[in-house]
């Protein structure tokens, strides 16, 4: 028998909303292979709560302040729609992976500039995952990039939901 050693994932989640605690509790509640570290939200006193809830060290209100000063391995995005551009481009920027819930963007022009961010030679260069989850009519579908380790903890966090088929970008 084959005995695999899983290292946790550390994770730093921005939004301290509904959407963002959903995954947040998952991730640090059903997933024995994920930690959550950090939280952002733009209420800091939201952000602490949540931090406390979830076991997190750290919070912040500002996820320039989080990547800076947060270890942490993975960014989950599930913070407002508006946000998910510039949280994609830093986390990209900065070597992270990344979990982002839709939509990936709120215009073309800034999904070009995250697809652009994500693709350049040092990110593709790290190894590292990004996940998009696109829910439509219950039917998630997964746009991936070095996508095992990724769409395991897709499926894991998504386990009550049927997974769609990943998408190789």
């Amino acid at each position: 028998m084959v005995h695999i050693h899983y290292t946790k994932v550390k994770f730093c989640f921005i939004g301290a909303g509904r959407a963002g605690m959903v995954n947040a509790r998952n991730f640090e509640f059903n997933i024995a292979e994920s930690e959550v570290v950090a939280v952002v939200d733009s209420n800091l006193e939201a952000a602490r709560k949540a931090a406390e809830e979830l076991n997190a060290n750290d919070y912040y209100n500002s996820s320039n302040e989080a990547l800076i000063e947060s270890d942490f391995d993975s960014l989950c995005i599930g913070a407002p729609s508006f946000v998910h551009c510039e949280a994609v481009v830093k986390a990209a920027e900065a070597g992270k992976h990344i979990y982002s819930e839709n939509p990936l963007s709120i215009s073309l022009e800034e999904a070009d500039k995250s697809w652009k961010t994500l693709f350049k030679d040092a990110y593709k260069e790290g190894a590292r995952h990004f996940v998009n989850c696109i829910l439509t009519d219950s039917e998630p579908k997964v746009g991936i990039i070095d996508s095992k380790k990724a769409l395991e903890i897709v499926i894991v966090v998504n386990k009550s939901v049927k997974i769609g088929t990943p998408i190789d970008l």
